[in-house]
């Protein structure tokens, strides 16, 4: 009798274990930050979790970093962006999501243009067979542009800047051309290096100045596949 008991007892604490509350699901964001703005100030990102410094890094021009924040639903994500001393702004990332977020300074000294602040692409975007495509538009010269991939099978629509165009897909390859067409010119500008772009990836192509020969337009290739 005395060994029933107990085995009752036993599994009666089994039972009281399996109804407790559920542990807390945690989830990870990555936020990708790239400096497209020409000047000679670097750009400085900071990332606040909970009221708490948690990222603060420097990025120089034409460069890109990252940083990985797991959280929670009650959590606080704050941006801090500062890159002159009178253009600085602050922002509270109010719909976490999963995936990685694009802070992406642009434009150059003439104007003071806050950064774009991208949220991550949803996974039902994402074609199994093609990749897809974003184009960011950080030149601030009034024309818009557009980019040419393996020659002129896929394009997107021109972009103005401090815009980012409408989505669209192109067969996955290695070693693929890609092309930047001015609207006011009808010969594309050809870049040096060829990419390769994956299926069930989203990229982001930022075109942004040359440091030193800000009419000679460069590019940077951010995977935001989530």
């Amino acid at each position: 009798m005395r060994y029933i008991l107990t085995l009752l007892a036993f599994l009666i604490l089994i039972g009281c274990g399996s109804s407790s509350e559920p542990t807390d699901v945690s989830y990870k964001s990555t936020f990708i930050v790239f400096n497209a703005r020409n000047v000679s100030n670097d750009m400085k990102i900071q990332i606040e979790y909970n009221n708490i410094n948690d990222y603060n890094k420097t990025i120089r021009y034409s460069k890109q970093d990252s940083h990985e924040i797991w959280w929670y639903e009650d959590d606080d994500i704050t941006i801090k962006y500062a890159q002159d001393d009178n253009l600085a702004t602050s922002f509270p990332i109010i719909q976490k999501l999963k995936g990685k977020y694009l802070i992406c300074s642009l434009g150059n000294s003439k104007n003071s243009t806050l950064p774009l602040a991208i949220p991550p692409i949803d996974a039902k975007d994402i074609h199994e067979q093609k990749a897809y495509i974003k184009i960011i538009n950080a030149i601030n010269d009034g024309i818009e542009k557009r980019v040419y991939i393996n020659y002129e099978s896929d394009k997107s629509d021109f972009t103005s800047f401090n815009n980012i165009s409408e989505k669209f897909y192109i067969d996955a390859a290695s070693n693929s051309l890609v092309y930047l067409q001015y609207k006011n010119q009808d010969t594309p500008f050809m870049f040096d290096d060829s990419i390769n772009f994956d299926a069930k990836h989203t990229y982001f192509i930022i075109i942004y100045e040359k440091r030193n020969s800000p009419d000679k337009p460069q590019i940077a290739i951010v995977d935001m596949t989530p």
